[in-house]
């Protein structure tokens, strides 16, 4: 009498039903079924009969059952099996198919919740290597030598023979896929994992085709949840993207957040990725997510300089996403570049307060003017004061200076020397006769404020504004100048910049035809805001043998 196994597939095997043995003979197989009719279902004992008597159809039973080994040895196992499921996984000599279909039963009686992960690891690798070492020829020896004591005509259809070992594959994939469902979710997640890794050896090894269908069932039934998973982390990496500029502050709980999704997003991928790793491609949906945190960090790097977090980004996918080959190559080149980026930025922190430091310095300014009551004239990074005026350097947007020499019937009796600056609002005009205080103060103020002038006048003309320097309409391109006429209304004539030629004249800066001498414009230096600057950059581009407006001065 053999055991119950009620939860085993064996029970279903015809040869367990009727209680005989593949080297029992037809007669023997129908006496059996008809012995058993009294006592079970009539038609279950029928069907039973007629698989196991017709050739063809006795072959799933066959390869189901226990092919080479004797009939004392199966009546042993399945009692051993019976009464200790887990028993008989370590047991030799025994052929792989029948190994199989022992270590299969042992896990449908097995409540494999209740055994340790490293049990749990043991019992794939067996079921990996077990199932590697299948070989179609032993399996067909070992059922026609059964056949041949049975007289039974050998089984020699080769392609039947593997489409019915396909079926019992699936069959093998359904019974693991359910033990996992039955395990707590926590303990299927780290003992499914952990297995798949050892049988991979990590991802570097070929696995079974069983185990790869095991995963394959595993993937669709978590689908749903690393879709949804997926979909969320996306959100938060596009909220990420949004705050990062305005409130930054927000970042460090963010991006813990995000690391803690893609953390759990990611466990549950594990297996899924060690596998297709193992295949020699990449699990898609991994990527995806991986590949949309790595933009993430980029964006922090590249458009907010914010190196700590993509740093931290950046590690991040490093601990998850080494399953994914080629994008694991590019996050360890962004972590190079990063490190990289990060000390260069160190760097030139610590340059930029040196230059800052040294640019004080150099545009450091101040002197008193006044005889008895005297004014205080000085430029710092604060700003240029006068008296009580303060004018920050960044608001300054006009500066004019000059000097009128005076003499007394051809006497010299002494030179004035005129400073004047201002912002959009208001202008403080400074009226020295001290040369050195003069000279001084341009040589500093041309530092701090006019060569951000000249910048800016430039992207102004740039961007197709129209800038007014005494009579002299300046646009990029060109100029608009007066045409004087002795008789009649004067004529406003544009020309290109190739069209003039420039020159100094009684203290102002004059614009004028190169073909008709009355067509000109002038500035005077000491009374036209920034009449100074716009020669500089009129000269400068003439010096320039490519330019052709004044804003190619900016490439």
């Amino acid at each position: 009498m053999l055991p119950t196994l009620d939860r085993s597939f064996l029970s279903n095997n015809p040869f367990f039903i009727l209680g005989v043995t593949p080297r029992d003979h037809r007669t023997s197989i129908i006496d059996a079924a008809e012995e058993l009719s009294l006592e079970l279902d009539d038609e279950v004992c029928n069907k039973a009969k007629s698989e196991l008597t017709n050739p063809r159809t006795r072959l799933a039973p066959e390869l189901s059952w226990f092919p080479g080994l004797s009939p004392r040895k199966v009546k042993e196992y399945l009692e051993i099996l019976n009464n200790t499921p887990l028993g008989l996984i370590d047991v030799t000599g025994v052929p792989p198919l029948a190994k199989l279909n022992l270590l299969m039963a042992s896990i449908e009686l097995t409540n494999l919740g209740g055994v340790s992960e490293s049990e749990f690891i043991h019992l794939y690798q067996l079921i990996d290597d077990t199932y590697h070492s299948l070989d179609l020829n032993d399996i067909i020896r070992d059922v026609n030598e059964d056949r041949n004591v049975s007289r039974f005509p050998d089984a020699t259809d080769y392609e039947y023979i593997e489409s019915e070992l396909s079926n019992l594959r699936r069959q093998y994939k359904q019974i693991l896929s359910n033990s996992l469902d039955s395990m707590p979710t926590d303990k299927l997640i780290t003992y499914f994992t952990s297995s798949i890794d050892a049988v991979t050896n990590n991802g570097s090894k070929h696995p079974s085709e069983l185990i790869i269908e095991v995963v394959d069932s595993y993937q669709v039934k978590t689908r749903a949840f690393l879709q949804k998973s997926g979909q969320e982390i996306e959100t938060l990496i596009d909220y990420i993207g949004d705050v990062a500029n305005e409130r930054p502050e927000q970042l460090p709980t963010l991006i813990e957040k995000l690391a803690e999704m893609a953390r759990n997003w990611d466990a549950v991928a594990q297996p899924i990725q060690v596998s297709f790793m193992s295949q020699g491609i990449e699990h898609e949906d991994s990527n995806d997510v991986a590949r949309a945190i790595r933009s993430l960090g980029i964006d922090l790097a590249n458009n907010y300089g914010l190196f700590e977090y993509s740093q931290t980004i950046t590690a991040l996918l490093q601990e998850l996403f080494s399953e994914l080959p080629e994008l694991f190559e590019k996050v360890n080149d962004d972590a190079d570049v990063l490190e990289d980026l990060f000390q260069q930025r160190n760097d030139t922190v610590t340059k930029n307060k040196e230059t800052q430091a040294q640019w004080e310095r150099d545009i450091a300014f101040r002197a008193e003017i006044g005889a008895v009551f005297k004014d205080v004239l000085e430029i710092s990074s604060n700003g240029v004061r006068w008296g009580n005026k303060l004018y920050p350097l960044d608001s300054i947007t006009r500066i004019r200076w000059g000097a009128v020499k005076h003499s007394v019937n051809g006497i010299p009796t002494g030179t004035t020397y005129t400073l004047a600056f201002g912002d959009d609002a208001s202008e403080s005009v400074v009226e020295t006769k001290k040369e050195k205080v003069y000279i001084g103060f341009l040589d500093k103020i041309w530092k701090a404020v006019c060569v951000r002038l000249l910048t800016d006048i430039l992207i102004s003309l740039e961007s197709n504004n129209t800038l007014r320097f005494g009579d002299a309409q300046i646009t990029d391109n060109g100029v608009t100048l007066t045409k004087h006429k002795l008789f009649g209304s004067n004529e406003r004539i544009k020309l290109t910049w190739s069209d003039v030629k420039i020159w100094s004249a009684q203290g102002s800066f004059v614009i004028g035809c190169k073909n008709d001498k009355k067509t000109y414009s002038s500035m005077s230096y000491i009374d036209t805001p920034n009449a100074h600057l716009l020669e500089q950059l009129i000269r400068m581009m003439f010096k320039d043998p490519q330019a052709r407006c004044l804003s190619d001065l900016l490439a």
